[in-house]
């Protein structure tokens, strides 16, 4: 967002006069602070409209599951979800969200199984930002079409900004971070008129042994799963975090405003980027000391002319010049998947694998064939069993009043 409204300000800035700002959000709980966002020098000038009505009745459900049973005539948690999301889920449009991609292809691959075992068509997918532009259009376009049933095991990647059309239901597996992501999520649920908004959250814990920890004995999951379906039921969620500097989004923005202008003063990119744009809480000190740090030699990022004018250094004019300078976030280094000379998708370079192993990618069991590192290229193969791949991704921050909840549900 704060890369966006940067852009947006120079942009106004070059052809001199306002641009028209809309923002579109279902999950918003002070509208001051929205209105400051979108003009920080003229709030009160942001026109706002707010739909009346329309709300949908919410059917709502909270299911707990054990995981380390050992009585083997109990099914693992995993299977114990999986064959509910099956049993309710099927014959209609849904996402379930699933969290970490690891999961989503766990999930997907045990729906896959329980079609299979029943002979019924398949109707469960994985979406996820690794699995190939060419799988995750064909997974959108079946949730589009009414003729044909389908529910996407998903990640964020179906929260917001894709059209989908409406769903009968929205899972959540385990406590997403926030409760604004909770409620955009379920904002997919209920949209035709008459219908429910359903969602289905399913809470997994350990099983309580003796030798059980504090920490598991808390069932701090299953909390905060209650304490944010409670957020959710008062309308409230996660205000924006205004007091955050975004230095490494500012360092971006500096090096793209140099490239911009073929070099430009000190105070030129400070009054663009900071006192008209979005870094505002970023005083001269600070923005002198980044300066600093990215023309300091053994950085290289830029460096300053006889008159004052700074310049990109040579290790900025390698970023400025690749594709990837366009983004703010940085991709980690993957490996292709490709079977029968089809793209499955990417996978993170920290999976250790080796000709002859087990992986489930899509959904899919497959064996890994050849491993060529120069392309950085996997060649697979179907086969009958499978491991998920482990992904990365950070973890989510959880504001303190959904901790001051959860501590309220504890002392209830």
């Amino acid at each position: 967002g704060v890369q966006l409204r940067s852009l947006l300000t120079r942009l106004e800035l070059a052809i001199k006069r306002p641009i028209r700002r809309i923002g579109l959000s279902a999950t918003l709980g002070d509208m001051d602070l929205a209105k400051a966002y979108l003009r920080p020098d003229a709030a009160s000038s942001v026109q706002l409209i707010e739909a009346d009505g329309g709300e949908a009745e919410l059917k709502l459900q909270l299911r707990g599951y054990l995981s380390g049973d050992e009585d083997e005539n109990s099914p693992s948690a995993t299977d114990a979800i999986a064959a509910h999301l099956f049993k309710h889920l099927r014959g209609s449009d849904n996402l379930v969200f699933a969290g970490a991609r690891q999961r989503v292809e766990i999930y997907a691959d045990r729906l896959r199984e329980l079609c299979e075992r029943e002979h019924l068509p398949q109707e469960f997918y994985p979406h996820h930002a690794s699995l190939s532009r060419e799988h995750r259009d064909f997974v959108e376009r079946r949730l589009k079409d009414p003729a044909k049933p389908t529910t996407a095991v998903c990640t964020s990647t179906l929260e917001l900004g894709i059209d989908i059309g409406d769903v009968t239901c929205v899972a959540q597996i385990g406590a997403p971070f926030s409760v604004a992501a909770l409620r955009q999520r379920l904002g997919r649920s209920g949209r035709r008129e008459g219908q429910p908004a359903i969602l289905r959250q399913y809470a997994v814990e350990a099983k309580l042994t003796p030798e059980s920890s504090f920490v598991d004995r808390l069932r701090l999951g299953l909390i905060r799963s209650i304490a944010m379906i409670d957020l959710l039921l008062e309308g409230w969620c996660e205000p924006p975090k205004p007091q955050a500097l975004h230095l490494s989004t500012l360092v971006h923005q500096i090096l793209s405003v140099i490239a911009q202008r073929g070099g430009a003063s000190a105070s030129v990119v400070y009054n663009v980027l900071c006192r008209e744009g979005p870094f505002r809480k970023v005083t001269t000190e600070v923005f002198a000391d980044v300066l600093r740090a990215i023309g300091h030699p053994e950085t290289g990022l830029i460096e300053q002319a006889g008159s004052g004018l700074l310049l990109l250094g040579p290790a900025g004019e390698k970023l400025v010049e690749h594709y990837s300078f366009y983004a703010v976030f940085q991709t980690p280094e993957e490996f292709r998947l490709v079977a029968e000379g089809r793209d499955l998708g990417t996978l993170p370079i920290d999976n250790v694998l080796a000709p002859g192993m087990l992986l489930i990618f899509s959904g899919r069991r497959w064996v890994v064939q050849e491993i060529h590192d120069r392309e950085k290229v996997i060649v697979v193969k179907p086969a009958k069993a499978g491991v998920p791949p482990v992904f990365g991704g950070d973890a989510g921050d959880i504001h303190d009043k959904v901790i001051d909840r959860m501590f309220a549900v504890l002392e209830g």
